[in-house]
């Protein structure tokens, strides 16, 4: 009798080989456009392939699992049920210093799914479902980047053929932290500033100050998408000489007065009611500082 695991590869060759086949044809019409499709087909196959075969907390070393009394798992139930930010101070349960915003979100995708009906441990399940959405809405915003970027054939095929069978965003597809959703907006955040830089306009900057500082309500490591957005800023106002001076700073206070209270209001809550370091973030596994930066890089034994 044929295992589960072999069943669900079964599956996905038979998929594959039938998009195979699809897009060749297409190809015989469309050109290398067929290749675009294949990849993105292949991308949501591969990512929902994985979501119904791994079981949620599968993988996830700070999830741990619905009805636990910690982990990411458990702040998403918080929500769910008291409807509030946690009144006590974040470091008493592991994973709750996190920034809530994927949480809310996945409580609230609980909560419809219970109020339809479904059955709650299927519908904590499929919050992996929310995850996928995410992970293909990161391919989407690549190809945007890559059009933006000005790809086009070969060129355009192969970033976008890395990106759609990544396994990293295969792997963030089925895993229901907030690692996906602070992904998707970051890569949102480059996209969108791209456009701004192309056309520096009021309204054009609105989105990049959102996207990152909705990344950091989502994970404080969306602050990375910052970095290269300031060096577009920076650019524009060095280029844009006296007459551009005013006008660029009052797109960066804009900027600012966006992006700045999604960003830092839980962690400096945090701070002011409960002394949390905004920065903090727990130990997990073995201290790196007792390795060298070429170890941890090329050393890839385990203990």
């Amino acid at each position: 009798m044929m295992t589960p695991g072999r069943q669900y590869i079964l599956i996905i060759f038979v998929i594959l080989a039938l998009i195979t086949v699809i897009c060749f044809f297409i190809y015989k019409k469309k050109g290398k456009s067929a290749f675009l499709i294949f990849g993105t087909l292949s991308a949501f196959v591969l990512r929902l392939d994985y979501v119904l075969y791994t079981p949620h907390w599968m993988r996830q070393h700070d999830v741990i699992g619905f009805g636990a009394d910690e982990g990411q798992a458990a702040y998403i139930e918080w929500f769910l049920r008291e409807k509030r930010l946690p009144d006590f101070d974040p470091l008493d349960k592991w994973g709750f210093f996190q920034p809530p915003l994927h949480h809310i979100l996945s409580a609230v995708f609980i909560g419809a799914q219970t109020f339809f009906g479904k059955n709650y441990d299927r519908a904590c399940e499929d919050v992996q479902y929310l995850t996928l959405f995410y992970s293909m809405l990161i391919l989407l915003f690549a190809y945007l980047i890559f059009k933006e970027a000005g790809l086009e054939g070969n060129a355009m095929i192969i970033a976008f053929t890395l990106t759609a069978l990544h396994p990293g965003f295969i792997l963030m597809a089925g895993s229901i932290n907030n690692d996906c959703l602070c992904e998707l907006l970051m890569v949102m955040s480059l996209y969108f500033a791209l456009r701004w830089y192309r056309r520096s306009t009021l309204l054009n900057i609105i989105p990049v100050a959102l996207c990152i500082g909705l990344s950091m309500a989502a994970k404080l490591s969306g602050a990375l998408a910052a970095i290269p957005v300031a060096f577009l800023f920076i650019e524009k106002w060095i280029s844009g000489k006296k007459e551009g001076f005013l006008r660029y700073l009052g797109q960066y206070l804009l900027f600012a007065l966006i992006c700045v209270p999604p960003a830092l209001f839980y962690p400096v809550r945090n701070l002011i009611k409960f002394g949390t370091p905004i920065n903090y973030t727990p130990e997990v596994g073995q201290p790196v500082e007792q390795y060298s930066p070429a170890a941890r890089i090329f050393d890839v034994r385990t203990p």
